[in-house]
């Protein structure tokens, strides 16, 4: 009888994804398509606008870095809720704010709440789904992003037109209401553990009861760092962090100031940017179990710095379009083929472990992008050689990825032996 009733473990996914999407999609990518009102609506300098996109990330680091220690004592169900409601209070204050100050303060509040939200969602998925179904699982989640970057493409530009004073602020007020609305759907469904509702873990029946790791040795940070492939793998973040971060924060920006789109247009290529996204990093984690991560990755890279080549050099609106396609359909790969091999490359018992510590120099980047591409602007009076750069550091991550096959593994190989 109860073989024939939904699992819930699909509840939990399609919630996780509505998280994701208030966390990542809202918390953080919103910025981007709200920049040019904000900016206009409290006459920012270019500096000042890169410097809360840096605060943003910031408080994501440091988010990260707190988390798991607050999951451990107040549980993830709590932690996500409470981040949401974080993110949604912090957006309203953002709509009622007077001065830079103000913004810069609670964008870097929105990203340790975002960190909150995101990565105890994430942590929570393998606690609902078992090995055979994490990565269909994780893939789904991480497309949350994309579902509201698709949405708030078509609801920001309504907004802003309907409302021409006001509207930046109207939307930021929304959006924000929006979020605290998601923190209470996960109060009311999310669930820690599937034993509270008396299951196992989905797709635990057909998973295979032999424990298959193939590095049963827990490493410490030091002998994970003293990993040569790890270390390029660190790298090879870090300049995703840089480059996606200067597209993300800045596209529609530059797409409406300097490239003369209509911001009804630039609306809806990047709502296309967002739902070709939605199911990237399934496509792409499906593609790298047959090429192999490495591959995988820097065909991925070389795709992402000709979205930012075509962006830059160009003035066809059509090119643009393509820009988006490009990006949009690589857009949330990386992490995703970051986080698997770190599990192929040191097993799940170390693989949470080493994620950490590559994302910490994918946070560095982030944090980076944004303030070296307003200074670029400030300078040259345009982003254009910022997605210049980004296209050039996208290249470099590229070919540390074929690096990364030509490399031998050395504690790894030793643990099997």
């Amino acid at each position: 009888m109860q073989e024939s009733k939904i699992h819930y473990g699909w509840v939990i996914l399609v919630v996780g994804c509505l998280v994701v999407a208030g966390s990542l999609g809202i918390g953080r990518f919103i910025y981007g398509i709200l920049l040019p009102s904000l900016q206009e609506g409290l006459k920012l300098t270019h500096n000042q606008t890169g410097f809360l996109a840096s605060a943003n990330m910031i408080g994501y680091t440091i988010g990260t870095l707190i988390t798991g220690g607050i999951v451990l004592r107040f549980g993830s169900r709590k932690v996500i809720s409470i981040s949401l409601l974080g993110i949604g209070l912090t957006m309203l204050v953002v709509g009622l704010a007077q001065g830079f100050r103000t913004v810069l303060f609670f964008r870097f509040l929105t990203g340790i709440s975002t960190a909150g939200a995101y990565i105890t969602m994430m942590g929570l998925s393998s606690s609902w789904f078992a090995e055979n179904r994490r990565g269909l699982a994780n893939g789904f989640l991480v497309g949350g992003s994309g579902l509201a970057i698709f949405l708030t493409g078509w609801l920001v530009p309504f907004i802003l037109e309907a409302y021409p004073e006001q509207g930046w602020r109207y939307n930021w007020i929304v959006l924000g209401i929006l979020t605290i609305a998601l923190a209470g759907l996960s109060l009311a469904l999310l669930r820690n553990y599937p034993s509270l509702k008396g299951l196992s873990p989905l797709g635990e029946a057909n998973s295979s009861s032999v424990n298959r790791n193939t590095v049963s040795k827990v490493y410490t940070s030091k002998e994970i760092i003293n990993l040569k492939k790890i270390r390029i793998l660190a790298f090879a973040f870090f300049c995703y962090g840089l480059s996606y971060i200067i597209f993300i924060t800045f596209f529609v920006n530059f797409l409406i100031a300097e490239k003369g789109v209509a911001a009804s247009v630039a609306g809806e290529i990047w709502g296309l940017v967002g739902l070709l996204s939605v199911g990237s990093a399934i496509v792409w984690g499906v593609l790298s179990d047959r090429l192999g991560r490495p591959h995988t990755m820097a065909i991925v890279f070389l795709l992402q710095a000709l979205s930012y080549l075509l962006v830059a050099g160009t003035t066809a609106t059509r090119l643009m379009w393509l820009s988006g396609v490009i990006f949009g359909l690589t857009a949330w790969s990386v992490p995703a083929l970051i986080a698997s091999y770190c599990g192929d490359l040191l097993g799940p018992k170390n693989s949470t472990r080493a994620l950490g510590l590559v994302t910490f120099l994918f946070s560095i980047g982030s944090v980076l992008g944004p303030a070296v591409a307003g200074q670029i602007k400030e300078l040259s009076s345009s982003f254009g050689s910022a997605f210049y750069l980004a296209a050039f550091i996208a290249f470099l991550g590229g070919i540390l990825s074929l690096y990364l096959e030509k490399t031998k593994v050395d504690i790894v190989n030793k643990s099997r032996a």
